[in-house]
């Protein structure tokens, strides 16, 4: 869990069944079933997928979420669009056969 005082880097995500929306600090995978857990909030379960490689994939698309926000905050540039807030989890099935970006996920 979280220390007090630890600085951490939340994002917003929404679970896939639209019934739960978190500030996930921490986000991983079990087997097919995709939990978050942050500051308050212990092993949120986000989504579930057909196998355990759909769900790392979208932990993958988590991450280049992640990544590409810190991009923005870090190097503004009139360039860049504004990232969006929450990231929502994709339906089972809804990433296998093609790479989708993040930003597909992204309210």
């Amino acid at each position: 869990m979280i220390e007090k005082g630890e600085i951490t880097l939340g994002i917003w995500i929404r679970s896939q069944n639209g019934m739960v929306l978190c500030n996930a600090d921490v986000i991983w995978v079990d087997g097919e079933k995709v939990y978050a857990e942050g500051e308050g909030l212990r092993k949120a379960f986000v989504g579930e997928y057909s196998s355990e490689g759909e769900a790392t994939e979208v932990l993958n698309q988590i991450q280049e979420y992640v990544i590409f926000h810190e991009r923005v905050r870090l190097l503004p540039s009139e360039d860049w669009e504004t990232p969006k807030v929450v990231f929502r989890m994709p339906p089972a099935g809804g990433i296998s056969g093609s790479r989708r970006s993040a930003l597909d996920s992204i309210y």
